[in-house]
């Protein structure tokens, strides 16, 4: 899934999510990569979602955050023109009141869980 705006787990920048129904050894994981690393090339850096858990070993492409959930701690990265601050502060030389407001929020809780 490529996300229409960034969200940050920890330090980590995602701008696409992979959902793998599998496990995480490196035998899947090397076949996997290349298809991920096409993905950081044009989408900028991810994360890929092992259902079943992965091996703490795993080499991954850089920029690629290897999870066995959808990480709790989740926050929507704003663009320059940040929908929550309504006050009129410069933003790279235009006012964010000239900006339409969006809503833009994604929180893990918006999620349904799925289960098989």
């Amino acid at each position: 899934v490529r996300l229409l705006v960034p969200i940050s787990v920890g330090k980590h920048v995602i701008s696409w999510i992979d959902s793998k129904a599998s496990f995480g050894d490196q035998e899947n994981h090397e076949r996997d990569c290349k298809q991920m690393q096409q993905y950081v090339d044009r989408y900028g850096p991810g994360m890929v979602i092992y259902w079943f858990g992965f091996i703490k070993d795993l080499r991954s492409p850089r920029k690629v955050l290897v999870m066995d959930h959808f990480p709790q701690n989740v926050e929507t990265l704003y663009t320059k023109f940040d929908a929550r601050d309504a006050s009129r502060r410069v933003s790279g030389g235009i006012f964010t009141e000239d900006c339409p407001e969006m809503p833009l929020k994604l929180v893990a809780e918006e999620f349904e869980k799925v289960t098989t």
